[in-house]
């Protein structure tokens, strides 16, 4: 979900965070989780060092509807 709450954002699209719902980090080592602003597909029962590495969240969108998993979405802390 993406909300605009300015008339700024209505007028050029910027938006200061961009929510992606809940997230469940359970059964994923701390050191495998995403760089902040950054997604990463989770596929249950794959070792650590075989998952897929971190990527943009569209690209893990479409990566978690073509191979299942979870995606894990780390916020910036650049608001």
């Amino acid at each position: 979900m993406i909300w605009a709450s300015s008339p700024r954002s209505f007028q050029t699209g910027e938006v200061a965070a961009t929510e992606y719902g809940p997230v469940s980090f359970d059964g994923v080592p701390p050191d495998r989780l995403p760089p902040p602003g950054s997604c990463r597909v989770w596929l249950d029962g794959v070792p650590p060092d075989r998952q897929p590495p971190p990527m943009s969240c569209p690209d893990a969108s479409a990566y978690q509807r073509r191979h299942g998993g979870r995606v894990l979405f780390m916020p910036a802390s650049d608001l």
